[in-house]
C-alpha cells in the first residue's frame, strides 16, 4: 500500500497533467472539434425528424389530381397502355398511376406518405419540364406532337394550378418539386395564350375524383 506521501505525490502529478492538458492548444482544439461534430449531428437529427413529419403532413396517402398538356391549343394524348396501371400492357406503378380510359386523372397512392413533385410525376409519363423548355419523349416520340418545344418569342411554356386558391400561374422552376394537392388541377401550356384562353383550357380539364 502506498504511503500518504506517495499518494499526495501521485495526486499532485495527476493535477498537473490535467492542468497541462487544459492548457495544451492541440488537445483543446481536438475537444472543440469533437463537441462541434456532436452538435452538428444532433442538429441534423432534429432537422431530419421535422422534415420527415412535415412530409407526412404534406404528402399523399391516396390523392387525386387532374392535368392536361396543351401545345398550340392541341391537347397531348396519353395512350393507354403504356400510360396506365392496367394489366393489358400498363407500365405505371401503384405510387403514381392512371387507369383506362381516363387520360387526365392522376392517382397518388404511395405505400407510405411520400411526395411526388410535378416534375417527377410528368417524367413518369414522358413529359419533361425545364424553365423555357418542354420535351415529349417515350411513346410520345412516335406521335405528331413528339419533340422539344422551347420558348420562342410569344410562344412560351407556362404552368398553371387551380385549387382552393383559384387559378394561379406558377414559375416552371418552382413547380417542379410541388406536390399536387388532392383535388387540384394542373395545366401545362406551350404557345401564346390570353388569360381567357388559359381559363378555357383549364375548364376543359375534368374535376378530380376517385
Amino acid at each position: 500500500m502506498p504511503s500518504r506521501a506517495e499518494r499526495r505525490r501521485r495526486e499532485k502529478s495527476a493535477t498537473k497533467a490535467a492542468i497541462k492538458g487544459e492548457a495544451d492548444p492541440v488537445a483543446r482544439r481536438r475537444r472543440t472539434q469533437v463537441l462541434v461534430a456532436v452538435g452538428i449531428l444532433a442538429l441534423a437529427g432534429v432537422v431530419g425528424f421535422l422534415a420527415l413529419n412535415a412530409d407526412r403532413r404534406d404528402c399523399p396517402g391516396h390523392w387525386h389530381a387532374t392535368f392536361a398538356v396543351y401545345i398550340d391549343d392541341e391537347r397531348l394524348p396519353f395512350p393507354q397502355p403504356p400510360y396506365s396501371m392496367d394489366r393489358e400492357g400498363g407500365e405505371m406503378p401503384m405510387s403514381l398511376h392512371m387507369h383506362r380510359p381516363n387520360q387526365e386523372l392522376l392517382h397518388f397512392e404511395p405505400s407510405s406518405p411520400r411526395c411526388v413533385g410535378v416534375g417527377p410525376a410528368l417524367r413518369s409519363i414522358d413529359v419533361r419540364l425545364e424553365p423555357g423548355e418542354l420535351r415529349l419523349e417515350g411513346a410520345h416520340s412516335a406521335g405528331p406532337m413528339g419533340g422539344t418545344y422551347r420558348d420562342d418569342g410569344n410562344r412560351t411554356l407556362r404552368v398553371f394550378i387551380e385549387g382552393d386558391e383559384g387559378l394561379q400561374e406558377r414559375p416552371v422552376r418552382d413547380v417542379l418539386g410541388y406536390q399536387l394537392r388532392d383535388g387540384e388541377k394542373l395545366l401545362v401550356a406551350y404557345g401564346s395564350y390570353t388569360q381567357d384562353e388559359v381559363e378555357d383550357l383549364m375548364d376543359r380539364i375534368g374535376e378530380p375524383s376517385g
